[in-house]
């Protein structure tokens, strides 16, 4: 049985839409693992990510928005289906959002950058992409 990853994604980023990690990690965390994607809303998806993810739930893409929506959107998610880590990726507003998930959900998190696409370990997370 796969391992269960909610991705937090608050949109893309001009930097990063031409970068391979913007590609990669998507697509990397989709494959190793089933994966919730909570994305802001403001931009589309690209083409290439259709049918990468086992659900999407679209949140505000503004910085208040996005961190309030998305905490509830990810708790009520993880109420219904347990999920093993989190990942955040390319945005500072995606890093204090999986902070406060982290403690009331007890689910270790990453976050994702152009320089450690595969997740740099933040507070105590367990590395393990099995």
């Amino acid at each position: 049985m796969k391992s269960r990853t909610l991705l937090l994604w608050p949109g893309p980023i001009a930097d990063f839409t031409s970068s391979d990690s913007y590609y990669q990690v998507p697509r990397i965390v989709a494959a190793r693992s089933e994966t919730v994607l909570v994305r802001g809303g403001g931009a589309a998806l690209p083409p290439e990510f259709e049918g990468l993810f086992a659900g999407i739930i679209s949140v505000p893409a503004n910085p208040v928005g996005y961190g309030r929506e998305a905490y509830r959107a990810a708790r009520a998610a993880h109420a219904a289906v347990r999920f093993d880590r989190i990942v955040s990726a390319f945005d500072a507003r995606a890093i204090p959002t999986a902070s406060r998930l982290q403690g009331p959900l007890q689910v270790p998190w990453y976050a994702v950058c152009e320089d450690h696409p595969f997740g740099e370990r933040y507070r105590g997370a367990e590395r393990d992409w099995g």
